[in-house]
């Protein structure tokens, strides 16, 4: 028995042991096979494939094919926009890189040299006369403020209090500072001179004045415009595309725009028709309104146009020029620049004034600069002196501005088709600083920036192009415009750029980048002029239609429009306190407030009002026309304080005693002009020069 046990086991064991080998040898036998069996051909493989997708329905495939189509072309586009991102912001380092380098050069050379081991006090700064001959300003411009685009506006900083100067800022003249520190003492109110009159005035206080009833279309508008207006301007008969019988009809307006302007009634066209203030004259041929129906409509526009009794005034709109205490200030100045010396030479006497094509008074001297016939007139405003007379020998002023600081001239013009470019004076010394944007036509508009970097141009090329003064070369080009560039305008603080062309397109940028920031539609005919509010928070476009339009640049949003002028408004500008003055084709020149109400009309000229500008003060508004005529105007009294035109005469002479220069080539000539009398020889070239003693008897030589 355990004999046969033993075999049992051992016996099982053998067993066990086959069974596992003969598991196991053809594993290891398909294994060997596999790897000596050679790799699959790919070729076969997608065949397989191609033939198993084809079981497919096509039209998934379809559909597979297109998305992932679509996902290249996406994951394409975003590479080649993160490579030119990447691009321009290395060229934004690059630029960067080198006004930090110039800075530092500059700040070196400014610091003071240690003598005999101790450290000096820092030396003034140079006079003007030498900064503004170097082509690099020497006053180093406070800490240029980061763009900051909307929605978000750039941070207003709180002011610094008065007892502090504000970074390289010279200290204030003792004229400047304040004759005292201390806050006036308010006056006390006084008391009621009796008993009875404390409960009245308490009365008084407690029970205000009750408010005027406000007037609406439907029970007090309609019924007179139904009777006087609507038999021309009806559903049936609508003159000049114009409904008054229904409250939606008449607020669209007609042909030539919006009539209604709620809450000002010098910017409803209605309202100038029917009170005769423009023409034509309505009701058309009859006559006038009575006073009553005159003083419903007044009143009723004034309270914001109601619709019916059932609605509500709209809120009062906020004002687009608030005095902002954190408004930017010009770059630091040692004085109010001026040209030290007086002209050298003027261009040839013409016989009729040039056209005033550009204008621009100094934002901190009492000077003007003036387009004069191939150069630029400076006069002074106080004591009415032509200061000098800067060459412009490349053509045609075509625009004029100064930077903020008084200290640089920018010139845009040239001869039309040929060539053009800006040049940027010094103020001082009449010299050239640079010259940029060279083109073959000329250039008709121009901006500095308030930092004095940037220069902006454009003209009939369509483009704007914008160079940097620090590095002379262009910083960057805007194409978006469709015609020709008209109008350019930096922001006072220097984060905005607004660009205009004669088609009415209107665009605002990033100044320091070009990035688009608005798209301004509501001009459908040319822009002529633009200016910026003292604040930034609002542009001003002039056009072709004869309206100003204000618009918030915190949203980009139309605020406001309002008539100006019968015909074009060809000029506008902002003063200190943020009133308007615009000139236009009707020959007028007028103030407005910020808001669009007028204040008053200045006067009349003999041609179009080309262009027009406050002082520094804001006080006076100097105005120039096509005929070349330069009026000077006060603006609180509207009085005529002196004038003078583009055709200046010579140094020690008058206008009447020019002298005119003619040269014959062969022949015999004989001129006689009253008491003018020139008789040329013959046979050869000759110059000759006669003493005119009247201007108006230059005519003669035209």
């Amino acid at each position: 028995m355990p004999l046969l046990r033993v075999l049992r086991v051992s016996t099982r064991g053998v067993v066990s042991k086959v069974l596992i080998f003969c598991v196991l040898l053809p594993l290891v036998a398909s294994a060997q096979d596999s790897k000596k069996k050679p790799p699959s051909d790919p070729a076969e493989n997608l065949d397989q494939l191609l033939d198993e997708l084809s079981k497919f329905d096509p039209q998934l495939l379809q559909q597979h094919l297109a998305k992932l189509q679509t996902e290249h072309k996406q994951a394409t586009d975003q590479a080649a926009q993160l490579r030119s991102q990447a691009a321009q912001a290395d060229a934004r380092a690059a630029s960067i890189q080198k006004r930090i380098e110039m800075l530092n050069i500059l700040l070196k050379g400014r610091q003071p040299q240690p003598a005999n081991g101790s450290a000096r006090a820092p030396e003034p700064a140079a006079d003007m006369k030498t900064a503004a001959a170097s082509p690099m300003p020497q006053t180093t411009p406070p800490p240029k403020p980061k763009p900051q685009m909307p929605p978000a506006k750039p941070e207003q900083r709180p002011a610094p209090p008065k007892s502090e100067p504000k970074p390289q800022m010279k200290e204030p003249t003792p004229a400047m500072k304040p004759a005292s520190e201390e806050p006036p003492a308010t006056a006390p109110q006084s008391p009621p001179k009796t008993m009875a009159d404390a409960p009245a005035a308490h009365k008084a206080a407690r029970d205000p004045a009750p408010k005027p009833a406000l007037l609406n279309y439907e029970d007090h508008v309609k019924p007179i415009l139904v009777e006087k207006c609507a038999g021309c301007h009806n559903p049936d008969r609508a003159r000049s595309g114009l409904i008054v019988d229904s409250f939606s009809a008449l607020m669209q307006g007609g042909s030539s725009g919006q009539v209604i302007a709620p809450g000002d009634p010098g910017a409803s066209r209605l309202w100038r028709l029917v009170d005769r203030q423009e023409q034509p004259f309505m009701p058309f041929e009859e006559s006038k309104l009575p006073s009553d129906m005159l003083a419903t409509i007044r009143t009723w526009i004034e309270q914001g146009a109601l619709p019916d009794a059932s609605a509500e005034p709209p809120p009062p709109e906020p004002d687009p020029e608030p005095q902002s205490a954190s408004a930017p200030q010009p770059l630091p100045s040692a004085k109010a620049v001026v040209p030290e010396a007086g002209p050298v030479k003027l261009s040839s006497h013409t016989v009729r004034p040039t056209p005033v094509s550009a204008l621009a008074a100094s934002p901190v001297a009492p000077i003007v600069a003036v387009s004069g016939y191939r150069q630029i007139l400076i006069y002074h405003l106080e004591d009415h002196r032509l200061l000098a007379a800067w060459p412009f020998d490349e053509g045609r002023v075509c625009d004029l501005a100064f930077s903020p600081d008084g200290v640089w001239l920018v010139a845009a013009g040239g001869d039309a088709g040929k060539s053009g470019l800006a040049v940027v004076f010094d103020v001082a010394t009449g010299t050239r600083v640079a010259e940029v944007g060279r083109q073959y036509d000329a250039v008709l508009s121009a901006a500095i920036d308030p930092y004095r970097e940037l220069v902006a141009t454009g003209g009939s090329n369509r483009k704007v192009r914008v160079h940097d003064l620090l590095t002379h070369e262009q910083a960057y080009e805007i194409g978006k415009h469709n015609e020709w560039i008209t109008a350019l305008a930096f922001s006072p603080d220097a984060t905005l750029l607004a660009t205009a062309d004669r088609a009415g397109g209107l665009f605002v940028w990033e100044a320091e980048t070009g990035r688009l920031v608005h798209i301004l539609r509501s001009h459908n005919h040319a822009i002529h002029d633009l200016a910026f509010s003292r604040a930034s928070n609002a542009l001003y476009s002039a056009g072709e239609d004869g309206k100003v339009r204000i618009w918030n640049m915190d949203n980009g949003k139309l605020t406001k429009q309002f008539g100006t002028h019968n015909g074009a408004t060809l000029t506008i500008d902002v003063a200190l306190d943020g009133r308007l003055c615009t000139g236009g084709a009707d020959h007028l020149l007028k103030l407005w407030k910020s808001d669009g109400s007028a204040v008053k009309q200045l006067s009349s000229f003999d041609d179009w009002v080309y262009s027009a500008c406050f002082d520094a003060s804001g006080t006076q508004v100097i105005a120039g026309t096509w005929t070349g005529c330069v009026q000077v105007f006060s603006a609180d009294t509207a009085e005529s304080l002196w004038q003078f035109d583009t055709n200046p005469a010579a140094p020690g002479r008058s206008a009447g005693d020019e002298s005119v220069s003619l040269r014959v080539h062969g022949g015999a000539v004989d001129i006689a002009r009253k008491d003018v009398h020139i008789k040329f020889a013959l046979g050869e070239d000759v110059d000759c020069a006669a003493q005119v003693n009247s201007a108006r008897k230059t005519e003669a030589f035209r």
